[in-house]
């Protein structure tokens, strides 16, 4: 249940990363503004695109979506969009929808990626990235 919290998003881009923070609620009101956020860093960048999901109270399937959207673009140009500090809410919907093998998660921003994503050749059917 949405409890109608403003999207802020704010980025900053160093050396060859991006790193995007999210807060509030992803949805389908809002997530054009994510895309077009996160559309500008992986064209302006060339290294890994980092996603602060940790002050999301609320991610609808649009907005899942879209992180399946970017993750594959970057995929694509051999770059990686990884999740880091996802809120309860997004590990929630990530387990739902069985996504969680299909992200780089981060527990923080310093420390180890502790999930890897499957290759495209690996991907399950019936999930559409």
């Amino acid at each position: 249940m949405s409890l109608d919290v403003p999207l802020r998003i704010t980025s900053e881009v160093r050396s060859r990363a991006a790193t995007v923070t999210v807060c509030g609620e992803i949805d389908l009101e809002n997530v054009a503004d994510l895309r077009s956020t996160l559309d500008e860093l992986v064209a302006a960048t060339d290294g890994d695109i980092v996603i602060d999901l940790s002050e999301v109270s609320y991610l609808d399937s649009t907005g899942l979506h879209e992180l399946l959207s970017v993750r594959s673009n970057a995929a694509g140009l051999d770059r990686r969009l990884i999740v880091q500090r996802p809120s309860p809410a997004v590990c929630r919907l990530f387990e739902l929808c069985d996504v969680n093998e299909l992200f780089t998660v981060s527990a923080d921003g310093d420390g180890p990626i502790t999930s890897h994503p499957a290759t495209d050749a690996e991907s399950r059917p019936g999930v559409d990235s």
